[in-house]
This record gives C-alpha cells, sequence and structure tokens, in this order.
C-alpha cells in the first residue's frame, strides 16, 4: 500500500493494525517502508529503508514513530536512497565503535532471546569484548580478531569460549553488514581460523548395555539413596527433562499428564512435557511426601529454594558410577531406546528430550506448529514402561 503519508494517517492506520491482530507495512510516497508490528505490548512503527539490490537482510531502520517524526525519516530516507545511487554506503556513520555496534545488537537479540543467553552474551562481553569496546568497528577484520582473540585464547587453552565468541563476533558483523555499516561480512570466514570444535560427550551405557546396567542402577540407589533422591533419578528417567528443567518443577503448575515450560529449544511457544503413567505417580507420592508448605517446588531444596543442581551427579559418583554415567547422559539412554523402536519415529523420539531441530530447518518449523503431543505420549508411556520393568521391585510409590 503507497500513499503520501501524514502522522495522523500513520496514527489512524496504527489503530487499525490493533484492531486486527496482525503486522501489516504501508509505503510512503517517497518510497520509504513503514513496518507496524502487532505485538503482546501493543503496536510499534518503525521507517525502514529497503536495499533493493541486496538478497538477504535488505531492510535498514531508519527510526521509530513517534519518537522520529515523519519529516525527519523522510530527509533520512532520501539521504540513503542518495548514497546508494552514488555507490556510497547507504548509511554514514563517522566513527561506530563496538560498544555502540554491541548495545544496539544486543537490544535486538532481548526481543527473542531467552534471558539466561542474554546472561551469558553480557558474561562473554565483560569478560573478553569490553577491551575493545572503544574501537572502531573497521577495524574488526580477520587478521585482528586472528591477532587479538583467537591466538591469545589458545595460548592459554581456553579453545572451548572461541566457538561461542566466533558465532556472536559473526551475527554481530552480519547485523552491522545490515545496517549498511559495510557491504560484506568482514567475519564471514571466520569459522577457517577457529580451532577444531571437540563435542562434548556425556557419559552414559551403551544400548546393548541398558538391560543390564539399569536394574543395577536402580537396586545401587534402593540400597543406598535417600527416597527423595531415588525418586529424582526415577522422574529423571520418566520424563526425560534436562537437569535445570526437572528441578523448576512447580507443584502448582503441574497438570494431571502434562507439564508446560520453556525448554532450551523452545523459547517461543509453549512446550508440553509427557508424563508417563508411571511419572504421574510419582509426582503424586513427591506431593504427598512434601515437606515445606513454604517451597514451591515439587523438589525441595533449602530454604525454600529448588534441590541443588548437584545432587543426582554427586550421589552417582558416590556409588560408583563416576565416569560412567551423569544425569543429562539419562536423555541420551532414552533418545536412543526410544529410537530403536521400529514402530516409532526418530523424529518422534527427538521431540521426546525437546530437540526442536527434530523438526527440521527454521522454514520447516514454521509449518509445524504441534508439538506431536499424542505420539510422543505414546512413545513415553513405551519408555517408561521399560524403565518401571528395570526399576522392579524397587518401586516404592
Amino acid at each position: 500500500m503507497s500513499a503520501s503519508l501524514t502522522e495522523s494517517k500513520i496514527l489512524a492506520f496504527k489503530k487499525k493494525v490493533e484492531k486486527e491482530k496482525r503486522t501489516q507495512y504501508l509505503t510512503d510516497s517517497t518510497g520509504m517502508a513503514l513496518f507496524f508490528r502487532y505485538g503482546t505490548k501493543g503496536v510499534t512503527v518503525t521507517y525502514l529503508f529497503r536495499n533493493r539490490k541486496a538478497q538477504s537482510n535488505n531492510r535498514i531502520k531508519i527510526g521509530t514513530f513517534p519518537a522520529m517524526d515523519l519529516a525527519t525519516a523522510r530527509q533520512k530516507f532520501m539521504q540513503m536512497l542518495s548514497n546508494q545511487e552514488r555507490g556510497m554506503p547507504i548509511v554514514e556513520p563517522d566513527i561506530i565503535t563496538f560498544e555502540k555496534l554491541w548495545e544496539d545488537f544486543l537490544a535486538t537479540k532481548c526481543r527473542t532471546y531467552a534471558p539466561r543467553t542474554i546472561k551469558r552474551y553480557l558474561s562473554i562481553y565483560r569478560t573478553h569484548f569490553e577491551k575493545f569496546k572503544n574501537y572502531d568497528i573497521k577495524k574488526f577484520d580477520m587478521a585482528f580478531v586472528k591477532s587479538s582473540i583467537v591466538d591469545p585464547l589458545t595460548a592459554e587453552k581456553k579453545t572451548s569460549i572461541l566457538h561461542s565468541i566466533g558465532g556472536i563476533l559473526y551475527r554481530m558483523f552480519n547485523y552491522a553488514k545490515h545496517l549498511g555499516y559495510f557491504p560484506f561480512n568482514p567475519l564471514q570466514d571466520l569459522h577457517e581460523i577457529l580451532p577444531e570444535h571437540k563435542v562434548k560427550h556425556h557419559p552414559s551405557f551403551k544400548p546393548d548395555e541398558f538391560e543390564n546396567e539399569l536394574p543395577k542402577l536402580f537396586d545401587t540407589f534402593a540400597q543406598n539413596a535417600e527416597l527423595k533422591v531415588q525418586a529424582l533419578l526415577h522422574l529423571y528417567f520418566y520424563t526425560l527433562l534436562r537437569n535445570e528443567e526437572l528441578r523448576k518443577l512447580k507443584i502448582s503448575e503441574l497438570k494431571d499428564y502434562y507439564y508446560t515450560l520453556e525448554t532450551k529449544t523452545w523459547k517461543e511457544v509453549e512446550f508440553r512435557v509427557c508424563f508417563s503413567t508411571q511419572a504421574q505417580e510419582l509426582i503424586k507420592w513427591l506431593i504427598d511426601h512434601h515437606v515445606d508448605p513454604d517451597n514451591p517446588y515439587l523438589f525441595e531444596g533449602r530454604q525454600s529454594a529448588m534441590m541443588s543442581e548437584n545432587t543426582l551427579n554427586d550421589n552417582l559418583k558416590k556409588y560408583g558410577y563416576k565416569g560412567k554415567l551423569v544425569c543429562h547422559g539419562i536423555r541420551g539412554i532414552g533418545e536412543k531406546w526410544i529410537t530403536a523402536q521400529p514402530e516409532i519415529k526418530e523424529m518422534i523420539a527427538k521431540l521426546c528430550i525437546g530437540h526442536k531441530t527434530a523438526l527440521g530447518n527454521q522454514s520447516d518449523q514454521t509449518y509445524n506448529e504441534g508439538d506431536y503431543f499424542d505420539l510422543r505420549q505414546t512413545a513415553m508411556q513405551k519408555w517408561s514402561d521399560f524403565v518401571e520393568s528395570c526399576i522392579g521391585k524397587n518401586r516404592f510409590y
């Protein structure tokens, strides 16, 4: 929709978007685009320059309405258009510091990234990037990053963090390219100078060991561990949740046969965790034996907090499983067992442990709005039946 806009027309269209509850575009007579984004907190209006010559990331933000008035936005748009026609950078900054780019980049990610991811980004900035905050971003080419970041950390044998740092830098400078600061990402090939990434494998049992080792594991805990620790171990197996996800279960939020939570990979949609009949019975036992009425967590820790993240791993080490099994390895056991069942698709097995990548790439995921709950429920019940057979006489709920 193209029109000679006025600020009153923008306000009227904003109300229309709020009423229809859907994101829309308007195009000014100058060619400038206005992006009306509908969200839970209302409608935001952004002036955009559409770079028709770019194959991707072709929308450059000019400003937001009403913080920037229409006349100023048009003036900036015409200047950007003139720069493009003369073969100059669309955006002409004096000096863009690393700190300025970081702040702008992080502001865009705060809307989509989980709080724990933002916290990790800020930690990396303080430790590895803050010393560069006043540097001109034009200084950041492959040679500079290699000599200033990659080589020093490699010499200190801190290579495990380098891939996280590299990923952040790549995304930052891709964003800088999108803003028109660079004609291309200067760190496009950053992966080529990073050390080989070593994948961390969590100690776990092999598939041909499941039927022998799992009964021994449950026997060992039944003979030595407290009932609450045994319950923690059993529910790990029944649900295949991550350490933090399981310990964060709150009694008030539990449903009869599922629990909705934000997982590590499902941040923008609700993911329902399936509870087998065994899991439901164990949860009921835990609620019946809950001690502190002021503690909201299913697994109680000290001072109304959740149980410690080290509880199960410490007990595994204590009872002879050091280097053989950690709590995260339980998820791998479940995935391998479920995948081996001929009637269950591999995709369902991966979804049982909350891996969204099972749905394919980002484009594929857009069309897979469901979480295959019924199929996962069937798979998790079959898995829980096997786990229960391994627990045997040690079942106390």
